[in-house]
């Protein structure tokens, strides 16, 4: 089999396949974009799997976002963390006003580390740190948008 040695300096980035924004500069993200990671922690094949973080890759130009999120809320608050490369922003996610409430939305302003993410945004949705081994991302995300700021 053959082997091909390619030398170079420096580190290796690696440019993976992301989400274009709108002219505007804009993300409209739905968890069906996202790469989906699962716990896989029962006692057999018959306990399902479940969510524990959706991550997006972004072509983000601008530094810095104004970033909701859309969600199904619990009625209780309910503590996430948001990763924007690398840098975590907790998040605090109020709980239903009403029993009928469907959606509810929490909105925070986010950086975007040209230096830890040369080539693209990274994006993360995940229990509050520290989390456990079968942590499940403990609310339903329906989207999140993402508008640039100057």
């Amino acid at each position: 089999m053959p082997v091909v040695v390619l030398p170079f300096k420096g580190v290796l980035h690696v440019r993976l396949q992301a989400i274009a924004a709108a002219r505007d500069g804009r993300f409209h993200l739905l968890p069906a974009q996202a790469s989906h990671y699962l716990n896989y922690n029962g006692d057999g094949y018959e306990d399902p799997a479940t969510l524990y973080k959706l991550a997006w890759q972004l072509d983000a130009n601008a530094s810095n976002y104004v970033l909701t999120v859309s969600y199904t809320p619990l009625p209780q608050r309910t503590q996430i963390d948001l990763w924007v490369d690398g840098q975590r922003y907790p998040l605090n996610l109020a709980g239903a006003v009403a029993d009928n409430q469907n959606i509810a939305s929490q909105t925070t302003r986010v950086h975007r580390d040209r230096n830890a993410h040369p080539y693209g945004m990274q994006l993360e949705l995940t229990p509050r740190s520290p989390f456990e081994q079968g942590s499940r991302l403990p609310v339903t995300i329906h989207s999140i948008e993402l508008s640039p700021t100057r």
